[in-house]
């Protein structure tokens, strides 16, 4: 908790220190799309999931900006064998899924001369959901 309140005492500050430039506005926007996770172990295969998020961008100098995010990203995957037991019952067609909250602060770099953005930074991840989804069961013999 301690590094969500410096982190967002960082974004401020930087957002204080950029009202002194008003050359160069303040950006803000949002981003969706896809990401497919993968289980490492030969028994999941990869899931494609939604990844979404808002994020702005404050100049610092020059073609420099710092870009904090807030990211909604889901992860999982699928059990790929036929059946496993636990106890005395059979499962197949088991799904692992995962949601989190991720918050990237990334130095951006911005090459306007061929429109191209480089990032580098941090990400903290924190989960906020996990959860087994067993469709088909029944009872060994």
């Amino acid at each position: 908790m301690r590094s969500i309140v410096v982190l967002w005492g960082c974004m401020l500050g930087v957002a204080i220190a950029q009202a002194q430039d008003n050359t160069k506005p303040l950006r803000i926007g949002i981003h969706a799309g896809w990401t497919m996770s993968r289980i490492s172990g030969d028994t999941f295969d990869g899931k494609a999931r939604f990844i979404g998020g808002v994020h702005a961008s404050f100049p610092l100098a020059g073609n420099w900006y710092l870009q904090p995010e807030v990211n909604f990203q889901q992860a999982g995957g699928k059990y790929k064998t036929d059946a496993f037991a636990i106890g005395d019952i059979l499962y197949r067609d088991a799904e692992l899924n995962m949601n989190y909250m991720n918050v990237p602060v990334l130095l951006k770099y911005r090459f306007y001369s061929i429109d191209l953005d480089v990032f580098a930074g941090p990400q903290a991840g924190f989960k906020l959901i996990a959860s087994v989804v067993l469709p088909k069961y029944w009872t060994a013999a």
